[in-house]
């Protein structure tokens, strides 16, 4: 999923994809990384952008479905030119 600048939201075929995912019964886990380069911005400008786009996309999943468990942690390693947001499910819900 690629996040666009300063937009505040994903896009409704980013939003498509994981509902079809989230109905998708014989998936139990989610993963998704959302890279972000470091070139051009400080170490720690990368992470909050990281943490925040983050959090839009848990509430873009959230809308979608309430029930589900997320969790999110964003990283980067020391030797690395990029920070990451990574969202997972935690044994997913999904009310049919």
């Amino acid at each position: 999923i690629t996040y666009h600048g300063r937009l505040r939201s994903f896009s409704e075929e980013d939003t498509h994809k994981i509902k079809a995912w989230l109905e998708d019964k014989t998936n139990s886990n989610l993963l998704i990384e959302m890279v972000i380069p470091q070139a051009d911005i400080s170490f720690s400008d990368s992470l909050r952008l990281g943490y925040e786009r983050g959090i839009i996309l848990m509430k873009e999943i959230k809308k979608i479905y309430p029930d589900v468990v997320i969790d999110m942690s964003v990283n980067s390693a020391a030797s690395s030119t990029t920070s990451k947001a990574i969202i997972t499910t935690i044994n997913k819900k999904v009310s049919e």
